[in-house]
């Protein structure tokens, strides 16, 4: 969860940032709010996607020690 907050403390920098710049105009409240899920959903996405990478690295990892396990023993079944 480092990378997270420090993610987070990044956008948060950027955000503060923008807000002081002179002479720069304020967003409509609606505008902000659809900034701010539309900016929500994407970090979703990211995270799913990355999720998926994941899982799927995981999957191989197991698949690979569980053909190696099926090679040591070998079991008659009836």
């Amino acid at each position: 969860m480092n990378h997270d907050t420090n993610f987070t403390n990044i956008v948060i920098f950027f955000i503060k940032a923008a807000g002081s710049a002179s002479g720069s105009p304020r967003l409509q409240p609606w505008l902000t709010g659809l900034t701010a899920v539309v900016v929500f959903l994407f970090v979703v996405f990211v995270f799913v996607i990355l999720k998926r990478i994941c899982g799927k690295q995981r999957e191989e990892e197991e698949e690979e020690v569980e053909e190696d396990d099926d090679e040591d023993v070998k079991v008659e079944r009836f």
